[in-house]
């Protein structure tokens, strides 16, 4: 996170393992997910940056993107859907 008025790094984040090529936050930024060249999207608390869930659909076979993930945002009508691609 980056604080434009102090012009301030406050945080940063890497995951192991993972390029992240792709980050977007929630409505009222409680939330962030990530994607990137392992396929896979993650959503974290970003007062934490600990991780709440890896979306996916085990029983539909997808676990996990076809190809990396390079854009992710949330739905600004339903927050409980998140659109990648």
């Amino acid at each position: 996170r980056w604080d434009m008025a102090k012009q301030k790094c406050l945080n940063s984040f890497m995951e192991t393992g993972n390029e992240t090529y792709t980050v977007g936050y929630n409505k009222d930024a409680s939330l962030f997910c990530t994607g990137g060249l392992d396929r896979k999207l993650r959503v974290y608390d970003d007062e934490t940056c600990k991780l709440v869930t890896e979306p996916g659909v085990p029983e539909l076979g997808m676990e996990s993107h076809g190809n990396r993930i390079s854009a992710v945002m949330w739905s600004k009508v339903d927050p409980n859907i998140l659109i990648s691609g």
